[in-house]
Formats: C-alpha cells, structure tokens, sequence
C-alpha cells in the first residue's frame, strides 16, 4: 500500500509523532521513509541588513557591506546546514535501529 513516506522534520514534539509514525508505517508495509528538513538561511539577511545602520563608519562602504553579507550568509548557512543534519541524523538512527530504508533531504528555503 505505502512505498514511499515523506516526513518533514524539525525537532518538535509534532516532528517526533510524526517519524514515529512514518517509522512504523514504513515498517509495517517494507516502505522507504524520506526524512527532509527545510531551512530559511536568507530570512536572516533582512535582520542582518536591519543592523548596518548602527555599524561604525568604516563599514558603511557598499564593498566593505557586501563583503560582510557575504561572510554573514555563509556562516548562518552552513550553522543551519549543521542543525538540518542534526535531524536527519536523529531520523536515520531510528530508522537503521528498526531495519527501515531511510533517504535525507536537507533543503534551503527559497524566499524572496
């Protein structure tokens, strides 16, 4: 009946019901569970930019800005990238510990 289970994660107790529940539906019917985490990495940018007012001058420059997004960008994407594989990891174990076929997607949110 079920061959395929897609779970969304993200560490929430209704996160947890729901790969318990997908745990033991994949189980019960030999299905392969899909465990998918999606982050906003760029939900941070407009936070981000809402502060440059209040930086010192030195760092008002368009170049020196960009520069300083860029870095920002890239250190919340890879900590989220960290918290995502977090999830799945705890998901995969579960899986693994009850001999059920297990995919991971992790992906970043688009937003405009």
């Amino acid at each position: 009946m079920f061959k395929k289970i897609l779970t969304a994660l993200d560490n929430s107790s209704y996160s947890d019901y729901g790969m318990d529940a997908a745990v033991a539906v994949a189980k019960a019917y030999g299905a392969e569970v899909t465990g998918c985490h999606v982050y906003a990495a760029r939900l941070h940018e407009g936070r981000f930019m809402d502060m440059e007012a209040g930086l010192p001058e030195r760092y008002q420059s368009e170049a020196v800005l960009k520069r300083q997004r860029d870095i920002h960008e890239s250190l919340i994407s890879k900590g989220l990238n960290v918290i995502s594989d977090s999830y799945l990891d705890r998901f995969d174990k579960q899986c693994r510990d009850v001999h059920v076929s297990f995919n991971r997607k992790s992906k970043k949110a688009k937003t405009s």
